[in-house]
């Protein structure tokens, strides 16, 4: 299993960190892809990118810029977090689900059931799609196996790295490298 943890960046678990991993209030997503796009319009080769109506392309774009800092899981990060955005915007969560499962290996099946109560007709979710499961249920199996706090940590990671990127595009406009 892939981990989605950046390691590194302080050692230890600071107490914004903390604030905003407990905060169920601060929006990752949305954070994560204002950060991404923030990184473009700082970064001259980027700045007509940083607009773009598409994150996916502009991840890669800023992957193959920074490639020399980044990780591999860092690197598979940056691919993956604009596909969940748009699973998780678009309430694909069977999707979302399963384009977290390759990161986390602590998602589990949390048994959540559909039935219908007319034909008694029973559907497990987690082997459902969104539209079979239906938005509540999937909304229950997301919640309870882990997936929406584990999307939640790899948004937050994606923003750490946003942000060490930022730094490292500082040192390069001020010839530190």
């Amino acid at each position: 299993m892939l981990s989605c943890r950046t390691r590194g960046i302080s050692g230890q678990t600071s107490e914004r960190e903390t604030r905003i991993r407990t905060n169920p209030k601060v929006t990752l997503k949305g954070c994560f892809e204002l950060k991404i796009r923030l990184l473009a319009d700082k970064t001259l080769s980027l700045q007509t990118s940083s607009l773009s109506a598409e994150l996916t392309p502009l991840c890669n774009a800023i992957a193959v810029e920074y490639s020399t800092a980044l990780a591999d899981e860092e690197h598979r990060l940056l691919e993956v977090l604009p596909g969940i955005r748009n699973k998780l915007l678009h309430v694909e969560f069977s999707r979302a689900q399963g384009r977290i499962k390759p990161f986390m290996d602590t998602l589990h099946d949390a048994g959540v059931v559909k039935v219908n109560l007319q034909t008694g007709e029973t559907v497990r979710v987690a082997t459902s799609s969104t539209a079979q499961g239906r938005l509540f249920g999937w909304l229950l199996e997301a919640g309870s196996s882990g997936a929406l706090r584990a999307a939640a940590d790899m948004f937050f990671d994606g923003i750490l790295l946003a942000e060490r990127l930022a730094i490292e595009c500082d040192k390069r406009m001020s010839g530190d490298r």
